[in-house]
């Protein structure tokens, strides 16, 4: 027996009931104390407990966060992916439309330019188609009994003349082209 209920039960040996009812309640103290400090003891590990379960619950909260940013990264990426296709398509097509356009105007440009090339070829035909006649009608009017070199330097004579103004008239109109040219360029930009 222990020193402390040695003397407890020495009291209640020589005491009367009142006192036994004192020491009773006593023990009923010393009981409730103990229990007191147990209860303590498990509300200081329970906080404990409760701190490091808090601890490690933040961690995982920041933990399912980062998979959470993850899972719509990776949804964002599958969309993006599935739309890049179609990005290119769109641009490709846009690329084709601007082609397109280009050859139209290409086509349209290449057209006026005949036009024009035409309107300066047609003098040129009509002054040697002229060229042509007038040589002709020299050979019949002068015929043999020209001297042949006379024949010749008339009919050089002529034709000089004729290809200097077909030269002068190819070039007022290469002028006008140039110049037209340079207009529709200008307009564009």
């Amino acid at each position: 027996m222990k020193p402390t209920e040695l003397l407890r039960e020495t009291e209640r040996a020589l005491s009367d009931k009142s006192v036994c009812d004192f020491l009773g309640k006593h023990d009923e103290l010393i009981t409730l104390k103990d229990s007191m400090r147990a209860l303590e003891a498990k509300v200081t590990n329970q906080r404990d407990e409760l701190a490091k379960l808090t601890t490690l619950n933040s961690a995982l909260e920041r933990e399912v966060e980062r998979h959470r940013e993850r899972e719509q990264l990776i949804r964002d990426i599958d969309t993006i992916s599935k739309k890049l296709p179609w990005a290119e398509y769109e641009m490709q097509k846009k690329t084709y439309l601007e082609c397109k356009e280009n050859k139209e105007a290409a086509k349209q440009n290449l057209a006026a330019k005949q036009k024009q090339l035409q309107a300066c070829v047609k003098p040129v035909e009509q002054k040697k188609k002229a060229f042509s006649t007038a040589k002709q009608k020299m050979e019949d009017v002068c015929g043999a009994s020209s001297p042949l070199h006379v024949r010749t330097s008339n009919a050089q004579q002529n034709y000089l003349n004729n290809r200097l103004a077909c030269d002068c008239s190819i070039r007022r109109r290469h002028d006008i082209m140039k110049r037209t040219n340079a207009w529709a360029k200008w307009r564009k930009s």
